[in-house]
């Protein structure tokens, strides 16, 4: 996996590509250098985007509320910055 990670104030930022309405929540893969994130919710009201977030925490082992959308809030392309350095994300990730 080659992850486009960008270490940035004290964590990582994490581009994602997100799949809305999905059979089951799924964190892991690469699509375009982006971490692959599927969720059952559906992407109205902002609910893809807060299952998102809390998908991506439950997959590094943090609490949901310490993930912070930076880019992305109505579109599949999403980025999130989390208080973790790079080699963590990736140790948590299963890339390392």
């Amino acid at each position: 996996m080659t992850l486009a990670l960008s270490p940035r104030g004290g964590g990582t930022v994490i581009p994602l590509h997100v799949r809305p309405g999905a059979a089951r929540i799924t964190v892991g893969g690469e699509h375009n250098s982006a971490l692959k994130v599927s969720v059952t919710a559906s992407p109205e009201k902002g609910k893809a985007t807060g299952a998102v977030l809390d998908a991506v925490a439950e997959a590094l082992g943090i609490r949901s509320g310490l993930v912070r959308l930076v880019k992305g809030e109505a579109s599949r392309e999403k980025a999130v910055w989390v208080p973790l350095d790079v080699v963590t994300v990736l140790k948590r990730l299963g890339s390392v």
